[in-house]
């Protein structure tokens, strides 16, 4: 099971990008990227063969091999001449663990996985200086400043007040990405069973009933799990899927909704209310696996994957999280547009195309030698650093050179034909990537590299497919509320929304969840709950997010 969902998910992110970072140091040159051309700053190792150590904090994700004796990690190892003393954290717990590590002051030297906030930047770097600013690793000639030329919003958006820039960002810009908030279903149970893609909350609920009662996967028992998800992973939560047929439901944005300029939560509204009784009767009637409330994705994929197919559908940022695409079980399934809800709503929770998916690489004040640890960064962005991290080494075979006539998805001729398909007769494959281990920078310039594939159904298409889908069932019913940027503030601002922010967010998650599974009464308790959100300071909160996103409506004018 974990050598499939190493593979599952090293096709399902195969058009990770990392452009060529840059260092203080002069030992540059130009070097031949896998495709045969030379456009590629990459920083090398020095000449001297002394390796410096850096202890480093980084995730271990659920698929890929033991993150400390990775293949891919020995490779990064010498080709940037460092030796990495890892600070290891699970994928569940990386988050927290790193908040810990920086509150306690036992931080490493650099920080390559985790997710920092435009908050903890603030903080920690701004404030008490634990980060170094990069500003000037940041010069004409190198990739990262290349990227920031041609895409000038993203300078903004990492750009702390103060005019530092404390960390790197994952940089994401594919279609898919604009929105998570998608449900795949068992398009071969709605074909046994003669019913139709459902298109409102009621149509949804008759259609999982079916799938429970009426025997779909043909084995004659009662096997079935008609709605799963999973938490803390991108998108799992079947929950905000189905509230937003009732009222926007975002978590990402901490379930705000921006009405031209206005902040309010959606968590105390009518609506709300009404979503969580909607929820709530689908609970009741079992036709939500508890599990999908607090399981791990790796969970949700065994359920996908199972040898008896049981699963009729689940909530996930993108179909591998749950299933196999390589497998015929790959094609069976398919997303569904949101569902119209009571009033008539049919919305997605969205984000632009040029978005920033997370600061992921930081150098503290620790690190004795800080042009050693941007010589790691400025390798993950290059497009040899993300080729190999993604797709293995290149004896993996996971890509090959574009050949003549080969075309990107913008019709140019591409420098690169993606094969993941021969990593799934890799065996070894699982101990030579590290996916979204630390950095990535997707952009359409990296795309426009890529040969577009033509079979939507092969894991060299998925990313096409998941294009396809995204215009065709998500893009139409994007959210008519405006986005919510993201914001920095000031240190006082910031710390104080931030304490309020995690506590609101971690009570109305609970709380939804309680409502749903029956240990709060949405009648009995809803008062109480929303007594709980004013005990929490939910005007407070209001008040000072408004307020900054007053002041950075009028610098962007």
């Amino acid at each position: 099971m974990k050598k499939t969902l190493s593979l599952m998910c090293a096709v399902s992110l195969m058009f990770v990008l990392v452009l060529a970072g840059c260092t203080k140091e002069k030992s540059t040159e130009t070097t031949t990227a896998p495709g045969g051309s030379t456009e590629s700053t990459v920083t090398v190792k020095p000449t001297d063969n002394k390796k410096v150590s850096l202890s480093a904090f980084i995730v271990q994700l659920d698929a890929i091999v033991d993150v400390t004796t990775n293949k891919f990690t020995k490779y990064l190892e010498d080709k940037t001449n460092v030796e990495f003393k890892f600070q290891v954290a699970p994928q569940s717990e990386a988050n927290q663990k790193l908040k810990l590590l920086m509150a306690s002051g036992d931080y490493p030297d650099v920080i390559m996985s985790g997710g920092l906030s435009r908050a903890d930047l603030v903080q920690y770097g701004t404030n008490e200086k634990v980060l170094i600013p990069l500003n000037s690793f940041i010069v004409p000639g190198t990739e990262i400043y290349k990227v920031l030329e041609a895409h000038p919003k993203l300078r903004d958006e990492i750009t702390a007040p103060d005019g530092n820039i404390y960390a790197l960002p994952g940089l994401d810009m594919k279609e898919h990405v604009q929105t998570g908030t998608k449900l795949w279903m068992n398009m071969q149970w709605l074909q046994n069973l003669g019913l139709k893609v459902p298109e409102t909350t009621e149509d949804f609920k008759n259609v999982l009933k079916a799938f429970k009662t009426k025997d779909p996967n043909g084995n004659k028992n009662a096997d079935e799990i008609p709605l799963s998800g999973a938490f803390k992973t991108w998108a799992g939560e079947p929950q905000w899927y189905l509230m937003n047929a009732f009222i926007l439901a975002d978590p990402d944005k901490n379930f705000l909704i921006n009405q031209g300029g206005k902040l309010d939560t959606a968590a105390n509204k009518p609506e709300w209310k009404a979503g969580l009784t909607y929820i709530r009767d689908l609970f009741k009637e079992d036709l939500i696996d508890p599990s999908g409330f607090t399981q791990p994705e790796a969970q949700l994929s065994q359920l996908g994957n199972n040898p008896t197919e049981v699963l009729g559908a689940f909530s996930a940022g993108h179909l591998a999280m749950g299933v196999d695409i390589s497998t015929p079980r790959g094609k069976e399934y398919d997303a569904i547009p949101p569902l119209t809800g009571p009033s008539g709503l049919k919305q997605v929770p969205w984000k632009s195309t040029e978005r920033v998916g997370g600061f992921v690489f930081a150098i503290t004040k620790k690190a004795k030698n800080p042009e050693a640890a941007f010589r790691v960064a400025d390798y993950l962005y290059s497009n040899e650093g993300n080729l190999y991290s993604s797709f293995g080494l290149p004896e993996m075979k996971g890509y090959r050179d574009a050949t003549n006539g080969e075309l990107s998805r913008y019709g140019n001729q591409a420098k690169y034909t993606l094969t993941p398909d021969a990593l799934y007769n890799d065996s070894k494959a699982k101990d030579g990537l590290w996916l979204q281990t630390s950095l990535i920078a997707d952009t359409t310039e990296f795309e426009d590299l890529i040969t577009k594939s033509e079979d939507f159904y092969a894991p060299s298409g998925y990313v096409e497919r998941l294009a396809k889908i995204q215009i065709d069932k998500y893009t139409p019913y994007k959210q008519k509320s405006d986005e919510i940027p993201g914001l920095f503030m000031d240190n006082d601002t910031s710390q104080k929304i931030t304490l309020m922010e995690t506590s609101l967010k971690d009570y109305v998650i609970a709380s939804t969840v309680e409502f749903i599974t029956g240990k709060k009464d949405i009648e009995k308790d809803w008062d109480s709950y929303v007594n709980g959100l004013n005990d929490l300071k939910l005007a407070d909160y209001l008040s000072l997010y408004q307020k900054a996103l007053d002041e950075d409506a009028k610098k962007k004018k």
